[in-house]
């Protein structure tokens, strides 16, 4: 798939806020149906720290789509172990980040958006990230009932 501008441009503002320079233009297998595995060429990966990209590490996926290969990237990515993807059409001025649903990890949610939000998105704070329930998932041992808290309490 040909890359736009636009695909560039989202590619360089998450370089520039994330300071890891992606792997590019890398095979990797993918499931397309239950018995077929195939590899796809993938346009930008990031990986944990920059490293080496293996299975443990993938974080962060940037594809050139047509608007139509929209459905079949999204059941590509359920088999792998990123934590969330952005599709950027090569046909229009579209943008998807599709990362799997905080209630149930099968299901993916899609958000639809254009360079500027995905330019806000990263920037912004994620305040959400350090209330107790968000926190209590990086935290090994027993867990306390702040870490059941859906809001910080004073």
């Amino acid at each position: 798939m040909a890359k736009t501008l636009q695909f560039e441009a989202a590619k360089k503002s998450a370089i520039d806020v994330w300071g890891i320079e992606p792997v590019q233009n890398i095979r990797m297998p993918m499931l397309e149906n239950q018995r077929n595995v195939i590899t796809a060429e993938v346009d930008a990966l990031w990986t944990d720290r920059g490293l080496r990209p293996n299975a443990n590490n993938l974080a962060f996926l940037m594809q050139s789509i047509a608007n139509d290969d929209l459905e079949q990237w999204k059941q590509r990515v359920k088999t792998l172990p990123v934590r969330a993807s952005l599709f950027v059409s090569s046909t229009s001025t579209d943008l998807y980040l599709v990362q799997s649903s905080s209630s149930n990890v099968e299901t993916l949610e899609t958000q639809h958006l254009n360079l500027n939000t995905w330019q806000d998105l990263l920037v912004s704070p994620k305040s959400h990230l350090f209330k107790p329930k968000e926190l209590a998932k990086l935290k090994f041992g027993q867990l306390s009932l702040a870490d059941l808290e859906e809001e910080v309490t004073e």
